[in-house]
């Protein structure tokens, strides 16, 4: 396909002003088709679908709520307790703190920022579900941020 410029001055009414429109129509929809394809590997990387028809994404994961947790009365506890840095997140079934539901851990890097990140789901002492985020740093910022689901 030859690219022919649609700009504003472009005579449609001739045929090379027609053609032009075509070219760019094809273009647009083929530049529609390339983002549609790279908006379903987005979701796919981002969100599993787990056997029970769970799905597993970013924003699942929150912190001050818990993970989408479905129990009635969860109790949060981080370490180490009072930590502007915590490493362990941990929430349980209830106040007896026995039953863990889900627990994140926090690896971090010497300017205390996250390098990995393992979040656990349990169904009583046995792991559902273990997510892994591993991530790297150009200077302050993300460089690279993958995710594993297992």
């Amino acid at each position: 396909m030859s690219h022919h410029p649609l700009t504003e001055n472009t005579d449609l009414s001739t045929p090379m002003g027609r053609r032009k429109l075509q070219d760019s129509l094809n273009s647009h929809s083929t530049s529609v088709s390339i983002l549609t394809s790279k908006i379903e590997a987005l979701e796919a990387a981002i969100g599993e679908v787990g056997a029970d028809g769970s799905i597993t994404s970013l924003v699942d994961l929150w912190d001050d709520d818990g993970p989408g947790i479905d129990v009635a009365a969860p109790v949060l506890v981080v370490l180490p307790a009072g930590s502007a840095f915590p490493t362990t997140k941990t929430w349980y079934a209830d106040a007896s703190e026995t039953v863990k539901v889900w627990e994140k851990t926090i690896t971090r890097n010497s300017k205390q920022q996250p390098t990995t990140i393992k979040w656990v789901h349990y169904d009583g002492a046995t792991v559902i579900k273990t997510i892994t985020d591993t991530i790297t740093y150009d200077g302050a910022f993300e460089a690279t941020h993958t995710r594993v689901v297992a």
